[in-house]
């Protein structure tokens, strides 16, 4: 990671300890959301609810945002009311162009001093929350937490003919609103780290059949994985399209320290046409891979 990058920590719903009012808050399980489920409350999702839900929580670091899904457009159903510290409430806007969208960041607050901060959020009408990103500051404690690191981070190096693509891609947005992606045999990436474990997510196109596959060398040590998209696939006969939150390599087991991971695309076999998503706007030529890295930590590492 840059040194010139603020650290960001990804906090899943079910780690954010927050307190849900309003009415009975549901879990939904699936695959794409960040660790499979996401929270939202179902009883304020409709134009005929009379209540709206409610989260609380507390956080140490110098700001935080939010992600999930908006709800579907009714009355003021984009508008999110927030109160940090107990200073006074104010209302904030989704800014969704087009709801109802998914992966999308929710709200951004203000820089913050250091410290513990409380934060409410109310008037959530039905949208649903998947995880909280917490901007930590020089004194924030990282044992145990997850660094989550864009593609857009400096610490990455992209080396080929890798395009940056800012689509809209079937009602969802990636993370901080862009990807990296090739199909390319022989381009690669570098990417440093300081860490005790590693997993690398990227979005998987299920709609096109064909193969990617891609070699992971970290400290040395290669470990080759395929991903291949067939007729019999399961995802690309429930039309399931693009696959957020993918899981291309994991290993969580590091010892604590430097570490280097060298992703390199060996095989990309996919469509000579082009696809468009209905509904997005966004055309891809055969089987792109995209990356984003969640990083591990045992402790701070010394300035």
């Amino acid at each position: 990671m840059s040194s010139d990058s603020q650290l960001l920590l990804m906090v899943d719903d079910p780690q954010l300890n927050a307190t849900y009012g309003g009415g009975q808050w549901q879990t939904s399980t699936m695959f794409q959301w960040y660790g499979g489920t996401i929270v939202w409350p179902q009883f304020a999702d409709s134009s005929t609810a009379n209540v709206t839900g409610s989260a609380f929580l507390s956080f140490e670091g110098i700001a935080i945002a939010f992600g999930g899904n908006t709800p579907k457009p009714f009355r003021d159903s984009q508008t999110l009311t927030v109160s940090i510290d107990g200073a006074p409430s104010y209302n904030t806007s989704y800014d969704d162009p087009r709801p109802q969208s998914f992966h999308l960041q929710l709200y951004q607050s203000p820089m913050l001093p250091e410290g513990t901060h409380n934060i409410t959020l109310t008037h959530i009408a039905g949208t649903a929350l998947d995880y909280a990103v917490i901007t930590a500051g020089q004194n924030t404690p990282l044992t145990g937490k997850t660094v989550i690191v864009d593609n857009e981070d400096p610490s990455i190096r992209f080396i080929g003919s890798w395009t940056r693509n800012t689509d809209l891609l079937f009602q969802s947005y990636p993370f901080h609103n862009s990807t990296h992606q090739s199909t390319t045999q022989g381009d690669s990436f570098i990417f440093r780290f300081s860490g005790t474990s590693l997993n690398i997510y990227g979005i998987m196109d299920w709609a096109n059949l064909g193969t990617v596959s891609a070699s992971y060398t970290l400290d040395g040590a290669t470990t080759s994985q395929t991903y291949p998209v067939t007729t019999s696939s399961s995802k690309y006969q429930d039309n399931t399209n693009d696959q957020y939150n993918f899981l291309l390599y994991s290993n969580t087991s590091l010892t604590a320290g430097d570490h280097t991971l060298v992703v390199n695309v060996a095989k990309c076999v996919g469509t000579t046409l082009s696809a468009c998503h209905e509904r997005a706007g966004a055309c891809k030529r055969g089987m792109p891979v995209r990356f984003l890295a969640c990083i591990g930590v045992k402790e701070r590492a010394p300035a």
